[in-house]
């Protein structure tokens, strides 16, 4: 299953028009909130599969598109200050199949949901700090609760980029995204055949590693090291910043792939700190793994060589007036897209540049 479309709200913040399709690179400029989307996902599908509570926002709207080809539209409305389900609503191919109401007056609230087998609407009383779906799931009556709850525990996301004290300050809002620190957890779970898969792919890069393991010291921590033809055994510690990083997200998309099987991975700041020839070819390489795999890839960038190899395409082009985020891409505004190719800018031009503005006037 796809997620197609995301709206969130939470009175102060809107991300709004985000249509999304297999592969996704989210660019803007800065502070105009690709990693709080990334982030906003992944704690919609962590609340979702309940790996985590919900610590932000009010109004949530989303769109899938199953195995079978229908359209599910899922959207709730939340006090994330008391964690109260205020309303949530279901839609398949626009037939309503679950609805429920808040009841200031009871502890638990009323879903009315239609059962596939019988055609008839049931009624569900979940407790109001959850979901229906977490406390009434049925293949054969529910089945698109089942896609919805699937999904969610099928979704991973990573933070490709170094942190920083405003970036973790936001993140730690909406649950941090998988790092660099996971890597050996990942490493020591996968097969020798696994882990050349990894080499082989890291060294398509430029890099000369023969190969990884990962150690366990004294006080139970683990690391991983490499063998680099010509220079030896390399501790994690030791590895430059840009292999590090490299080694990390390619680990963490075999891990997946080999594993978990996964149904999205979100990506926030693909190939920061990487030289411009390291930077297009990693970049090609988890966009050309994801789609042979057919994972939905939501990956965001502020890097100028990615955003040129990147087919504009697979673009959402944030945009914030106020505290209103708004996505394009060639779905919604195609005309501007494909006039654009014929200007003869590069991708990075497309919002770098004065053609956005000269558009609009």
């Amino acid at each position: 299953m796809k997620l197609i479309e995301f709206y969130y709200d939470d009175g102060s913040w809107k991300l709004e028009n985000l249509h999304l399709k297999q592969l996704n690179l989210l660019v803007g400029r800065n502070s105009t909130g690709k990693s709080r989307t990334v982030s906003l996902i992944n704690l919609m599908f962590r609340f979702i599969a309940q790996k985590s509570e919900l610590k932000q926002g009010r109004i949530w709207k989303m769109k899938f598109i199953n195995h079978s080809g229908q359209t599910i539209s899922y959207s709730f409305v939340a006090d994330f200050m008391d964690t109260k389900i205020l309303s949530e609503s279901i839609e398949i191919d626009g037939e309503e199949v679950l609805s429920r109401e808040y009841d200031s007056d009871e502890s638990t609230g009323k879903a009315s949901m239609k059962s596939v087998l019988t055609n008839q609407f049931d009624e569900v009383f979940p407790p109001n700090n959850k979901l229906t779906l977490h406390v009434r799931r049925d293949t054969k009556n529910y089945p698109f609760l089942e896609d919805i709850a699937n999904w969610a525990e099928e979704s991973y996301g990573f933070r490709f980029g170094n942190s920083d004290s405003f970036t973790d300050s936001n993140l730690i809002e909406y649950q941090p995204l998988v790092t660099i620190e996971h890597v050996p957890t990942y490493l020591s779970k996968l097969s020798d055949e696994e882990r050349q898969n990894i080499i082989l792919s890291i060294n398509t890069l430029g890099y000369a590693i023969e190969d990884i393991n990962v150690n366990t010291n004294e006080n139970s921590t683990s690391y991983f090291y490499i063998k680099e033809k010509g220079v030896g055994k390399l501790s994690q510690f030791k590895l430059s910043q840009g292999l590090l990083r490299a080694l990390a997200i390619i680990t963490y998309i075999e891990y997946l792939i080999s594993k978990r099987n996964p149904a999205t991975i979100l990506i926030d700041d693909l190939c920061e700190g990487l030289d411009y020839e390291r930077a297009i070819k990693l970049g090609k390489l988890i966009f050309e793994k994801c789609k042979n795999s057919n994972i939905q890839l939501i990956a965001t960038t502020n890097d100028n060589f990615i955003m040129d190899v990147v087919d504009i395409e697979h673009w959402n082009l944030l945009t914030r007036e106020g505290s209103t985020v708004t996505a394009m891409n060639y779905d919604t505004h195609r005309q501007l897209f494909d006039d654009f190719r014929f200007t003869g800018l590069s991708n990075f031009d497309f919002f770098s540049s004065d053609y956005l503005e000269q558009q609009k006037a």
